[in-house]
């Protein structure tokens, strides 16, 4: 497993959940913002052990390497709700702006990570 790898395919999907909200698509930039964190994350911990966790929870997954925002506890629920059309999900612009935003601060908290000695 190759950490840039993992980091690279969350900025896709980065790049895709900032597409989708500005298509105007709220739950598919939830859950492409769900990706990006969680890929990044566990790019992280690929670099430091050489294994992944098997796991969705963002909030269980920031917690092990140092890394907290806000949205990551509503966010980690997007990676079920968002895919399911009758899922109780209230999502508004400004919503998802702070899974995007918990999306990159994901990457650049992983970038920094990459840098140093595993």
């Amino acid at each position: 497993m190759r950490p840039t790898e993992w980091l690279n395919r969350a900025k896709s999907f980065l790049r895709a959940a900032e597409r989708s909200l500005k298509e105007g698509d709220l739950e598919i930039a939830a859950f492409e913002s769900h990706q990006a964190v969680e890929l990044a994350l566990k790019a992280i911990h690929i670099h430091k052990s050489g294994a992944r966790p098997y796991t969705h929870n963002l909030v269980e997954l920031g917690r092990t390497l140092g890394f907290h925002h806000p949205a990551l506890q509503l966010l980690t629920l997007m990676y079920t709700y968002a895919r399911y059309p009758e899922a109780p999900l209230d999502l508004d612009e400004n919503i998802v702006g702070e899974f995007i935003d918990a999306a990159r601060r994901a990457i650049e908290f992983a970038e920094q990570e990459l840098e140093k000695p595993p």
